[in-house]
Parts: structure tokens; C-alpha cells; sequence
């Protein structure tokens, strides 16, 4: 079993199946026919943060038991960890809520943070989050920064005094409090140049009590919208092969709020933020890898086959998803350099520089170099 065909077993054991039927007795025969080399599923479950829903999905299909036990320990063992570390990091959430609440601030909660509040995992668990990630209306920003610098939160460096004033337009750096569990990352649309920075998008968001404090979540429709567009979008150059975690999030809410979902609204949203062939894609992979209906209709993107093939490539040899990323990067920087703007005229005047060219070359090289063990069994 070679890391692809690792990763499209991965994909089909995360795809939910609401009653076991044919799709479970398949993942059975495979399992019990011993054609599965498990630590190659759990390396590619762990590079994806899907372990434990692996283990989850499993057990909703019954398939528990065909494991061999020293899988299962392990699996235990992660869950007793993640559960401990998820449960401190919704305390510190809550903490933080009361925080902000008391200069009048209910913070909208993202990504992470949000799914296990908003109970989109039934077993909390089973959702891996590195961060806690908020965000705080424009005009109170600075305000808020202050406040939670006074209350002891640092950057990295240690620092209390980051001159955030200073850099509107960039992402604020991460910040920790001792003997709380998560960073935090204070986020502002001002520093969203797409589609994320649509004030209409947090237009609605709904209430959740959170620790005695209170919080916003997004709702089911622009959850939706901004879990796609984080990945397909903000993420676009340096996206792995298949954002899984986020596409299995997706998952789960058109499982267990279809009803509440506009699509008309999410189409309209890619539309005017002109990535709709972030939706495309999004939707092909979500096809692709989950089997999903979707209840509206989208179709492929163009060079749909090759963007296909192009991320299995990177499955297979990570290597050269890594030139792929570069590559891309690079015809981005050119694109914007004979753009006619100011920005491409900087960009041009910077490439123009030998040693920045032979930087890019050399790192290039060094990716690109080595052995590539891209064997298609």
C-alpha cells in the first residue's frame, strides 16, 4: 500500500454513512482481507490531523473490532490526550469570552474553536486545533489588544509592548498566556485582502455561551463559506494535496445542518468575491473524496483531471508538492509584476536583483534535489 492509495482508503473510512450498509462492508473486506498497512493510514491521518476522527468514523461503522488492539491503544491513548487538551482550551475560550465581555466585546469565535463550541463534534475529542481564533470588530481591535496584553498575554518574543498600531493591515502575531493551553490569534478584517474580508459575511452570527462568558459563532451558511474559502482561498498557493480536516468539518455540517444552509448564498458569496473556482475545486475534492451530493449544482473547475493528479503527486512524494507550492508561488509574483500597478512595478525593480533570483533558483534546487521516490504501484 503505497501513500496514495493510504490516503484514498483514509478518505473513504472519513466518509459518513448514516446506517451501515454497502459503502461499510466494503471498508470490512478490505480490513479483514489484511490488505491495510495501518501505519502508513495513521502516518497520512497524522500529517491531515484526522486521527481521531479515523478512529470515530470507525467506530460509527463498527469496524472497532477488525483493528489490531495495539491500533487501539493507541488510538485510546490520543483520545484521552486530545480530550484533556480540548477541554482546557474551551476553558481558556471561555475565560477569554469574559475577558472581552467586560469592555463590551462578544468575540467571534473560528475554525476550531467554534466547532467545538457550536458542538459540530459530537465527541469533542475528536477535533485536533493547535490555536484559538477570534475575531474582534475593527474599531475596538486596538482596544482589545490592550486589554488582553494588561491582562498578562505576550507574543512569543515575551513582549507586551507590540506596536500593533503600527501594522493594520498584517496579521497581529500570535499571543499565550502562562499556564493556559492554545494561542490566541486576535483577527480583524482589515487584514483579509479576499472574499474573508466581507463584513456581510459575519453579518448574522449567533449567540453561544461559553464559560459564563459570551461568544458568537458563525452561521450554518457563512460557516460554510468561510470554512471553504480558508482553505481554497487564503490558503490557495501553499494548500496540500486536499485540505481533509476541513473538508470532513464541511462534511459534518451539511450533515447535521443541510437545512439551515443557503447554497444560493454561498455561490453568491464565491461570485462576488470572484472565486468561484475556489468553489469548483472545493466541490470536486468534496466529490471526490467524500462521494457528497451536493444539494446544488456546481461544476468542475477547468484542468479539473490535472489538478487532480497534481494532488496526488503531492500525497506520493510531499517533496514535490513542496515545488509545485514554489512554482506557483512564482507565477503569482510574475502575474502581479507585469500588472501595471505599483506593486508589480516594486516586485520587478526586486526581481531585477541577480542575488534574488539566485536565491529563489538555489532554493528551488534544494527542493527539488535528492531522490524522489515517486514509485506509482
Amino acid at each position: 500500500m503505497n501513500r496514495v492509495d493510504a490516503f484514498l482508503f483514509l478518505a473513504r473510512c472519513l466518509t459518513p454513512e448514516d446506517h451501515p450498509g454497502p459503502h461499510r462492508d466494503k471498508l470490512a473486506g478490505e480490513i479483514s482481507a489484511g490488505r491495510i498497512c495501518w501505519e502508513r493510514v495513521i502516518e497520512i491521518a497524522s500529517e491531515y490531523w484526522v486521527t481521531l476522527a479515523l478512529y470515530r468514523e470507525l467506530g460509527e461503522k463498527r469496524l472497532l473490532d477488525l483493528l489490531p488492539g495495539g491500533l487501539l491503544e493507541y488510538f485510546n491513548f490520543i483520545h484521552e490526550g486530545n480530550s484533556a487538551r480540548n477541554r482546557e482550551i474551551l476553558e481558556h475560550a471561555g475565560e477569554l469570552a469574559c475577558l472581552l465581555n467586560q469592555i463590551g466585546v462578544e468575540p467571534l469565535l473560528l475554525k476550531g474553536v467554534s466547532h467545538l463550541a457550536s458542538g459540530l463534534y459530537p465527541d469533542r475529542a475528536v477535533r485536533f486545533m493547535y490555536d484559538i481564533d477570534i475575531l474582534v470588530p475593527g474599531d475596538r481591535a486596538l482596544e482589545c489588544w490592550r486589554l488582553l496584553v494588561c491582562s498578562g498575554y505576550r507574543t512569543f518574543a515575551g513582549r507586551a509592548d507590540a506596536r500593533v498600531e503600527c501594522m493594520p493591515y498584517e496579521s497581529w502575531p500570535e499571543l499565550v498566556r502562562k499556564g493556559r493551553t492554545g494561542e490566541l490569534e486576535v483577527h480583524r478584517l482589515a487584514e483579509w485582502n479576499h472574499m474573508l474580508g466581507s463584513p456581510s459575511l459575519y453579518s448574522n452570527p449567533e449567540p453561544v455561551a461559553l464559560g459564563g462568558g459570551k461568544a458568537r459563532i458563525l452561521s450554518a451558511t457563512s460557516c460554510l463559506i468561510f470554512t471553504i474559502a480558508h482553505s481554497y482561498v487564503h490558503h490557495e498557493v501553499h494548500l496540500e494535496a486536499a485540505p481533509l480536516r476541513d473538508l470532513y468539518d464541511a462534511t459534518l455540517l451539511l450533515r447535521q445542518r443541510s437545512s439551515e444552509i443557503a447554497w444560493r448564498q454561498v455561490i453568491d458569496a464565491f461570485d462576488r468575491g470572484g472565486q468561484m473556482g475556489a468553489l469548483r475545486t472545493a466541490c470536486m475534492m468534496w466529490r471526490r473524496l467524500f462521494s457528497q451530493s451536493l444539494p446544488c449544482a456546481i461544476g468542475r473547475p477547468p484542468w479539473a483531471w490535472i489538478y487532480w493528479q497534481r494532488c496526488l503527486l503531492k500525497i506520493m512524494n510531499p517533496r514535490w508538492g513542496l515545488v509545485c507550492d514554489l512554482l506557483a508561488t512564482n507565477a503569482r509574483l510574475l502575474r502581479s509584476a507585469f500588472s501595471g500597478t505599483t506593486e508589480g512595478k516594486r516586485i520587478r525593480k526586486e526581481l531585477s536583483t541577480p542575488s534574488v533570483l539566485l536565491r529563489k533558483l538555489r532554493t528551488a534546487a534544494q527542493i527539488g534535489g535528492g531522490k524522489m521516490e515517486a514509485r506509482w504501484r
